[in-house]
């Protein structure tokens, strides 16, 4: 989190497993979402995350990422992350949650590697696809291609 006075936090509350508060620079820009506090979670606090086991590290803070854009690929991986969420959590059909996944669906580290460093959470459905969205068009803007590190 930045050291700057401008600075708004707040987490209202509980949603299906995580806060739905956000973190502000005061300018309507906002950074911290449920789906970037996963994130943190997944590269600060593994243990915290699913699948788990002791010991357990998720590349993306020390160990660069790798975007693949095979829609095959990013397919198997979404599929993969959303099978676990169902083996963690159950079925969560009609509760407005989604499965979101880190390391991203369009990283060539991701669920379907095998070495099961990867992490999932249920979150707010809209939150999960604007997160998406997100790391989608930061990909784009900066002409991120196959195989480029994230």
């Amino acid at each position: 989190m930045p050291d700057d006075a401008n600075v708004r936090e707040g987490r209202p509350g509980w949603s299906g497993g995580w806060g739905r508060g956000a973190v502000g620079r005061g300018d309507g820009f906002q950074w911290r979402t449920a789906p970037s506090a996963y994130i943190y979670d997944a590269l600060k606090r593994p243990e915290c995350t699913f699948p788990s086991w002791p010991g357990k590290t998720i590349p993306g803070a020390k160990e660069p990422l790798h975007r693949v854009i095979d829609p095959d690929k990013v397919d198997a991986n979404r599929k993969k992350s959303i099978q676990e969420c169902k083996k963690v959590w159950g079925d969560y059909t009609g509760s407005g949650l989604e499965c979101d996944e880190y390391l991203f669906t369009s990283a060539e580290e991701g669920s379907t590697k095998g070495d099961n460093r990867f992490s999932v959470r249920l979150i707010d459905g809209p939150d999960n696809r604007k997160g998406g969205e997100y790391v989608n068009a930061v990909q784009t803007l900066n002409r991120v291609i196959n195989g480029d590190p994230l």
